[in-house]
């Protein structure tokens, strides 16, 4: 039940989101957008323990000249059918002049999770190495990568 009301929500905010960005005015050429939304599927390895995980990242510094945009990542994970519960912030910095980007990441991870009749809670350190397809002025992201708390990953987002 959880699973199943976990994706009507991550599909009913999908479809805000692409409704809403169509909406807007085109940004100048060869610009991001300053907000995404992305939820991935991921895994150890994609089949043992799948995982959702929604994704909200603000774009902080762009550099086109070097071809850099330096953003921040709030996430929120869990193992379908699992008690664990994921939060991570990360920074990020994206790579490339095309519209394949290099996403390298770095950040902080907290979770907890159940253990018999005990609860547990630890955190660590959360990197994140993916590569990332975004054209500019278009509201489609594709990611595919590995990292803390995904595992090997796909995603899908947009951006607004």
């Amino acid at each position: 039940m959880k699973t199943t009301l976990t994706f009507a929500l991550a599909l009913i905010l999908t479809n805000f989101l692409v409704f809403s960005t169509i909406a807007q005015n085109k940004l100048k050429p060869y610009k991001l957008n300053k907000n995404s939304f992305q939820v991935t599927l991921g895994g150890a390895p994609m089949v043992l323990e799948n995982q959702l995980s929604l994704m909200y990242e603000r774009s902080l510094f762009i550099n086109q000249k070097k071809s850099v945009v330096w953003s921040a990542q709030i996430l929120y994970a869990s193992p379908i059918g699992d008690e664990e519960r994921y939060f991570s912030t990360r920074l990020t910095a994206l790579i490339g002049r095309k519209w394949v980007k290099l996403e390298l990441s770095a950040g902080w991870m907290w979770y907890s999770y159940d253990w018999g009749d005990a609860r547990y809670s630890a955190n660590h350190f959360a990197p994140v190495i993916a590569i990332r397809l975004q054209k500019f002025n278009e509201p489609f992201i594709f990611r595919i990568g590995a990292g803390a708390p995904e595992g090997a990953f796909i995603g899908i987002g947009l951006s607004f």
